[in-house]
């Protein structure tokens, strides 16, 4: 089934198609829409094509706690204290080849002191073992230095392919100050 679609995601044109069918469209244009079905006529996923690649509409989340294993339990008198470069910490995107980021995020509590600019942490997401995009944490995004502590990455945008598994994980930059339960989110597309 094809047809005009009237409304599309604001970086792409108006009238694209709408395809639905278990195969991918052999003609397609920047922002045609697709929904992928089985045989049977269940719907799979909805997807749009940017020019490259078919991205899921729907964009999909997944949060962890970054953290050593042996800091998940008290450390110090505080629990979930965090001092030291975390271990890598899986992000299971299901069984795909490839991913559309969107943005990282992370947040967590100041044990005590402030960051800045020499002095921060930062949450690197992997693709195998090779780090492919930071987020470097020296404010937040209210511009707090200490107490609670959030920061979100601006669009990223782009894919990445999946080298063995994707992994987040916490760095020391300088000497910042111990931070309390942090938790970081990915926002990404699936791609096709």
């Amino acid at each position: 089934m094809s047809g005009s679609f009237g409304f599309t995601p604001s970086n792409f044109q108006f009238n694209k198609r709408y395809t639905v069918s278990s195969v991918q469209p052999a003609s397609r244009s920047v922002g045609d829409y697709w929904d992928e079905q089985i045989d049977s006529g269940s719907k799979i996923l909805q997807w749009i094509w940017d020019g490259n690649n078919w991205l899921s509409r729907d964009i999909l989340q997944r949060s962890a706690g970054v953290m050593t294993s042996g800091q998940n339990i008290l450390v110090g008198g505080v629990i979930g204290l965090l001092s030291s470069n975390s271990e890598d910490i899986p992000i299971d995107t299901g069984n795909v080849r490839s991913i559309y980021l969107v943005s990282l995020s992370c947040g967590f509590k100041v044990n005590s002191g402030n960051l800045s600019t020499s002095h921060y942490w930062r949450l690197n997401f992997k693709s195998g073992a090779s780090v492919v995009q930071s987020l470097d944490i020296k404010v937040g995004d209210n511009n707090e230095t200490t107490g609670n502590v959030r920061k979100t990455s601006s669009a990223i945008n782009i894919v990445y392919a999946h080298n063995g598994r994707y992994n987040l994980s916490l760095t020391k930059h300088g000497n910042p100050p111990d931070i309390i339960s942090p938790t970081s989110m990915v926002e990404y597309r699936l791609v096709r």
